[in-house]
């Protein structure tokens, strides 16, 4: 069945769903990888075990600074293609 042509906003909502599942992903790889769990990640990168919970919920809520410090611990330990 065709795929009903979508808004210029529905397709930019599923592009961040895409982005969120790839930061979830990226986190759970570390988490793995390392075998840190995420109150030591959250401590590594400046933030509470709870707001690192809250952003894990809705990634899309991390600030630049906070995301940039968050993808500089996972890149010293998880490479991604």
């Amino acid at each position: 069945m065709p795929r009903a042509h979508l808004t210029e906003e529905q397709r930019a909502a599923e592009r961040w769903r895409n982005e969120d599942k790839e930061i979830r992903g990226r986190i759970g790889a570390y988490l793995a990888v390392t075998g840190r769990n995420v109150g030591q990640l959250a401590l590594r990168i400046g933030m509470t075990q709870e707001t690192m919970y809250r952003r894990m919920k809705a990634p899309g809520t991390f600030r630049l600074d906070e995301y940039r410090r968050l993808m500089d611990e996972i890149g010293k330990a998880v490479v991604m293609p």
